[in-house]
């Protein structure tokens, strides 16, 4: 048999806003970037324009940014020039002939986009931008915005973005502020808020201004503190609990300005939209925070609200385990699914069964929809049973109905193969307080039936214990060991790993697991890892020791005498990558790994094990 894949995923989550209304005291601020633009042209030491109209990669178009933009954006001084001390960025309505996916088409606008990016990135500090935007109708978008200069929580929106400022052409009058952050779209969220200007409007001078340090992320408009963000997450689906705050916002990011045009956030221009429209910037200055950054912070508690109280433990949904096959559940297929549902029931449960025919253009055309309450602050555990004809994913989804804007309270993805597993997520309900919010599955974009019982959504208050008491089945990526990065969990980002020695010789260190010499053995396990028999597993990891110290890398069965890999590891000065497979000969649903030392002459640097 060949190595095993994913089948399971959990997921720890906050989905909540957390404002600190009082300033940081006695900050001193440092310039350490700007751009006064007091050239006759843009910098190239510091900008670099961005061209088009979307992404192009993998032989696929995304049009217009993935935001249904219009414009086409050009280096040509028409769209993008700097004059007077003043950066101009230009929408022009005309006919141009630009490159779609390697070959020409047609665009009715231009404009001009200039970002940073692998010219300068910071990590915290004060951004300070004074601009002057175009008021000049419906479907004009300038933005003051950062990115990751790398991705290293996947892709958007897992690594986050801050939007300093953006506005609406329709709306003279306010701007917003706003991060997005969670997991890959479309499982990212976004929360922000808007400023309404009392006795001006866009077409004149402000400065946009954005504080952030580690933890805090703070908005101003002309000295003005507006809105104050402390709470937000970033999950990779290759990883089982979310990266420890204050990911993604604790990385580099790269400065972008940009005028759009048309696009999901204003609309389509109209017969009243005036071009030629001008963002016009007097300087864009960056601060760093004399004396640095206490990056040792602890997300916040988001307090239970105390209104409304729920049972522990208890489920949540009428008929979870589809005993009654005609009440409580909503079963769809519709925006292009086509399916019908049925029941099995075997010896023991009874299970909802898809029949599809069409899985449809999105995960949300096979719907299956039960309501339940779900309150601010509480803890919640979703659990089900479920199996499929051939490996695919499903996705489960809590959020809010029309009525809320179909908010996103907590979503995941589940591989799910042709064994019946038992999948697990647990989540903080950060939101107010829904009384009919909906637990939605959705099994759209695939064909393969698949299998579904047993759910439950029950409240809980111990939510780290029952992540430490789920059997790791396989993440997305095959791997069953969890945290194997050590950037997970929180402050210690030990999540998952047990510690059988001093524990304050153990410890992460720059998101690497630091053992330090000693004279005593030390051991550091995880448990709950279950084995097929007759599969082959990969155990990889990284490691350095300066004076080659020696490690035992260790698999053991539940009942500790099969010992399914042992091995003793001389590792390199160099941090380098180890890499061994072994064989389960047994099956095995509760095995251990461990990584020990004995007496040991330096520090031993472990990493990404999987």
């Amino acid at each position: 048999m060949g190595k095993r894949i994913a089948f399971f995923i959990f997921t720890l989550c906050y989905f909540n806003l957390f404002s600190l209304e009082t300033p940081i005291n006695e900050i001193q601020w440092k310039k350490v970037w700007s751009d006064e633009f007091d050239g006759n042209q843009l910098d190239s030491t510091k900008w670099k324009y961005q061209i088009g109209n979307g992404y192009w990669g993998n032989d696929t178009w995304i049009y217009g940014w993935g935001n249904n933009e219009k414009e086409y954006y050009t280096d040509r001084e028409k769209n993008i020039a700097v004059k007077d001390g003043k950066l101009l960025i230009t929408a022009i309505k005309e006919n141009f002939e630009g490159d779609q996916a390697g070959k020409k088409a047609n665009f009715s606008y231009t404009s001009g986009k200039i970002l940073t990016k692998d010219l300068f990135a910071k990590k915290y500090g004060r951004f300070e931008i004074k601009a002057k935007l175009p008021n000049g109708g419906k479907g004009l978008w300038p933005a003051i915005w950062l990115l990751p200069n790398k991705e290293e929580y996947g892709i958007w929106a897992a690594s986050g973005e801050i939007d300093i400022m953006e506005g609406w052409g329709s709306k003279p009058n306010q701007v917003a502020g706003t991060l997005h952050y969670g997991e890959a779209w479309p499982k990212n969220i976004h929360t922000g808020k808007e400023y309404v200007f009392k006795n001006s409007d866009v077409s004149e001078w402000h400065e946009y201004a954005l504080e952030w340090t580690p933890g805090v992320i703070k908005w101003f408009v002309d000295g003005e503190l507006y809105q104050t963000q402390s709470n937000w997450y970033s999950k990779n689906n290759n990883e089982a609990v979310n990266y420890t705050f204050p990911a993604p916002f604790d990385k580099e990011y790269y400065v972008i300005l940009n005028l759009a045009v048309g696009g999901w956030f204003d609309g389509e221009t109209d017969e009243k939209t005036k071009f030629p429209a001008v963002m016009e910037v007097d300087y864009v200055r960056v601060y760093d925070l004399e004396g640095g950054y206490d990056e040792n912070v602890k997300k916040p508690e988001l307090k239970k609200e105390t209104n409304n109280k729920q049972e522990l433990n208890k489920n949540l949904l009428v008929n979870g385990d589809f005993s009654n096959e005609d009440s409580d559940w909503q079963l769809l297929s519709h925006f292009g699914g086509k399916g019908t549902f049925e029941f099995e029931e075997n010896e023991e449960n009874k299970y909802l069964k898809t029949q599809i025919e069409d899985g449809g253009p999105n995960s949300y055309s096979i719907q299956i929809i039960h309501e339940a309450p779900v309150i601010k602050g509480q803890w919640y555990k979703l659990s089900f049973e479920a199996k499929s004809e051939e490996n695919r994913e499903i996705s489960a989804k809590v959020g809010g109905g029309e009525s809320r804007g179909w908010a996103q309270y907590f979503a995941n993805t589940y591989n799910l193969t042709k064994n019946m597993g038992k999948y697990i997520s647990v989540f903080q309900m950060g939101a107010e307080t829904d009384k009919i919010a909906k637990v939605e599955f959705h099994g759209g974009l695939s064909n393969i039936n698949f299998w579904l019982g047993n759910v439950s959504l029950e409240p809980i208050d111990n939510p780290d214990e029952v992540l430490q008491s789920i059997t790791k089945l396989p993440l997305s990526n095959g791997n069953v060991l969890y945290n194997g990065t050590f950037d997970q969990g929180n402050l210690d980002r030990m999540i998952f790993w047990n510690i059988d020695t001093d524990k304050s010789r153990v410890y992460v260190k720059d998101r690497k697991l630091v053992i330090k010499k000693s004279n005593d053995k030390s051991k550091v396990a995880q448990t709950k890892i279950p084995l097929l028999k007759g599969s082959t597993y990969q155990i990889k990891f990284n490691g350095s020791s300066e004076l080659q110290d020696e490690i035992s890398i260790k698999v053991v069965g539940n009942n500790k005498e099969n010992i399914y890999f042992e091995k003793n590891i001389k590792l390199s000065k160099d941090f380098k990558e180890y890499i061994y497979e072994f064989t389960a000969v047994e099956e095995d649903s509760n095995a251990s790994f461990s990584v020990e030392t004995a007496s040991f002459k330096d520090d031993i640097i472990l990493d990404n094990f999987l």
